[in-house]
């Protein structure tokens, strides 16, 4: 039995999935960006993570649009699995952002590096040891690539923390609406 939505938790989903709409676009753009600048291959590229907060925004969008109880609970429902697709994937992210800048460490000063055409890298001295990023165009491309890779992580987490408020205002949306029919029962003698 489909039930009725308040108008709080229409326009709570509406701006939720606003917000999550727009961080998973801004997701996407800076993930394509990245993949680009530091030549990554699209598998590599964190693009599907903009993806799985972008369904659930334009859910609820769609919830606040037409004020749907089935679109409501299919709002709640993605954005549990969002915020769990998330966890898994801000850790696996930041798995590899602890790799990427343990090697980097060496990279303290970039005057350090020097550009190497033939080998399309950007090779780091310091002291003994020598680094060799392969992939960019550039040894400033690196510092570039730091900080988009932390501004990924930073609307990650926004994203994140607004799936798991999203879910939480669909949950109460749908099941705790105090919507019952105030029936009456007679009996005939």
């Amino acid at each position: 039995m489909a039930g009725t939505l308040s108008k709080g938790h229409v326009m709570g989903a509406l701006v939720l999935g606003a917000i999550e709409l727009l961080c998973g676009l801004l997701v996407i753009i800076l993930s394509v960006v990245l993949a680009k600048k530091a030549q990554l291959p699209a598998a590599f590229s964190p693009w599907w993570a903009g993806v799985v907060f972008a369904i659930p925004g334009i859910i609820g969008v769609l919830v606040g649009v037409t004020k749907n109880y089935c679109a409501m609970i299919a709002f709640m429902v993605v954005n549990i699995i969002a915020f769990i697709i998330q966890g898994v994937g801000a850790v696996l992210l930041g798995i590899a952002m602890a790799i990427y800048l343990t090697m980097l460490s060496v990279v303290n000063d970039i005057t350090k590096c020097q550009y190497n055409p033939v080998l399309h890298a950007c090779q780091c001295r310091d002291g003994t040891e020598t680094l060799t990023v392969n992939g960019v165009d550039s040894c400033g491309d690196l510092s570039g690539v730091i900080a988009m890779a932390i501004a990924l992580i930073a609307f990650l987490a926004i994203a994140g923390c607004v799936s798991l408020a999203a879910s939480i205002v669909g949950c109460c949306g749908t099941c705790c609406n105090n919507n019952s029919s105030g029936g009456a029962v007679v009996y005939n003698k």
